[in-house]
């Protein structure tokens, strides 16, 4: 049976926040780029107190997109750029999703959803995430 390369570096990438929270002590940048899409989706959704805050949150977030398609691409130098970019966004397509149906489900008052919403400091996180392959157990 013929596999198709791209479908498996999706499901690899699709599955890896999982692999990646159970192995890993320090979160990896895929963890933190996770995180915040989810928070992006339900802040916008429901709401800041600073609406500055969130748009600093957007900003630095730029910063961990980049660090997840330069991973990406190490991990897959045989993709195309256009590859890891259709990749990327059917997880922010996933991550979307979960995060709509978690405040459809709950609403935006539950703690579980504020705590989604709950804008945290990108670019230290950023600098404190395990890059350069190190999600990948040897």
């Amino acid at each position: 049976m013929k596999t198709r390369p791209f479908l498996s570096c999706l499901v690899a990438f699709t599955l890896l926040g999982g692999v990646v929270s159970v192995k890993a002590a320090e979160p990896t940048v895929f963890d933190l780029f996770d995180r915040g899409v989810m928070s992006i989706v339900a802040a916008s959704a429901c709401g800041v107190a600073d609406p500055a805050a969130l748009k600093t949150f957007r900003h630095d977030f730029k910063a961990v997109a980049t660090a997840v398609e330069g991973e990406l691409a190490a991990m897959n130098p045989q993709r195309t750029d256009g590859d890891l970019s259709m990749l990327v966004g059917f997880r922010v397509a996933q991550l979307e999703l979960r995060a709509t149906e978690s405040i459809k489900t709950e609403g935006c008052d539950s703690a579980k959803v504020k705590a989604m919403a709950e804008l945290f400091d990108m670019k230290d996180r950023l600098a404190k995430a395990r890059l350069s392959g190190s999600h990948i157990d040897h």
